[in-house]
C-alpha cells in the first residue's frame, strides 16, 4: 500500500440507536475517526422501481491503515470539498493477515 495514494478523506462512522420518543428507535451515526484512503471506482447501476425512480449506484473499493473498529455495521463518509457522500461498506478485509491495512468494498446511493 502506498501513501501518496491515499488521498481521499473518509470518516468512520459507527451506528448509535437512540429512542425517537415514541417508543421506537433511530439511527443517530457517531463519529469514530477521519483517515485517509485510496478510493477506487469499480462500476455502478441503475435501477429503475416501478417506473416511478430511478436509483443510481456506485461501487468503490477502499484501501486504508489498518483500524480493528471498522465492521460491515459502520458506515463511510467521503469527504470531498463540495461534499459529502454515505458509503455503506458491504465487506472489510484484512487481505494479508498481518493488521497493515484493509480493502474495504463500499457502495454509494444506497441507503446507510
Amino acid at each position: 500500500m502506498r501513501i501518496g495514494k491515499m488521498r481521499h478523506l473518509v470518516r468512520i462512522e459507527a451506528p448509535n440507536n437512540i429512542s425517537d420518543g415514541a417508543g421506537g428507535e433511530v439511527t443517530a451515526w457517531a463519529s469514530i475517526a477521519t483517515v485517509w484512503a485510496e478510493l477506487l471506482p469499480q462500476g455502478g447501476t441503475k435501477i429503475d422501481e416501478a417506473d416511478l425512480i430511478s436509483i443510481g449506484q456506485q461501487r468503490y473499493k477502499l484501501h486504508m491503515r489498518y483500524r480493528r473498529d471498522v465492521t460491515p455495521d459502520c458506515r463511510l463518509m467521503w469527504i470531498d470539498s463540495t461534499q459529502q457522500t454515505p458509503l455503506r461498506i458491504d465487506s472489510v478485509a484484512d487481505i494479508d493477515g498481518r493488521r497493515t491495512h484493509l480493502v474495504i468494498q463500499a457502495t454509494a446511493g444506497v441507503p446507510t
